[in-house]
């Protein structure tokens, strides 16, 4: 694979942002490195945003607003009637809650190979690998 591609679902993206975790930068470092692209969706921007917007935190939602609107390192997947449509049909498929099936969908949609998560909950078709950030494989080994 030349360009593999992993999502980032919003669990991840608050480890990588409040709590800097050293181990979702250096995976992402080597999802780089091997000319990798990094994916999310618009749905994390408001989910990330809702705390730090409540606890009048302007810095850290700058810093959010920063990481997921500039597209420098990381694609944002817009919530258009595509990705709804396809949540519709994996919410029919395999239940579950509706922003993660927002996010399966857009991982989908960007022909994503990877779904790193925090959250075992989520269900996905077995052409999207599930990644979970505590059991993260290296990079590198993955095909």
């Amino acid at each position: 694979m030349d360009h593999p591609s992993v999502y980032l679902d919003t669990n991840i993206v608050i480890r990588l942002i409040e709590y800097r975790d050293e181990e979702v930068q250096a995976f992402l470092r080597s999802v780089h490195a091997r000319n990798g692209m990094v994916v999310s969706s618009e749905l994390t921007l408001a989910e990330v945003l809702v705390l730090p917007i409540k606890d009048r935190d302007h810095e850290l939602v700058a810093h959010y607003e920063g990481f997921l609107t500039t597209g420098d390192g990381i694609v944002i997947v817009p919530v258009g009637r595509t990705v709804l449509r396809r949540c519709a049909e994996l919410r029919a498929e395999f239940g579950g809650r509706t922003p993660d099936a927002i996010h399966v969908a857009s991982a989908i949609e960007a022909k994503c190979q990877y779904f790193l998560t925090a959250d075992r909950r989520i269900r996905a078709p077995t052409t999207l690998k599930m990644l979970d950030i505590g059991t993260l494989p290296d990079w590198n080994t993955l095909p």
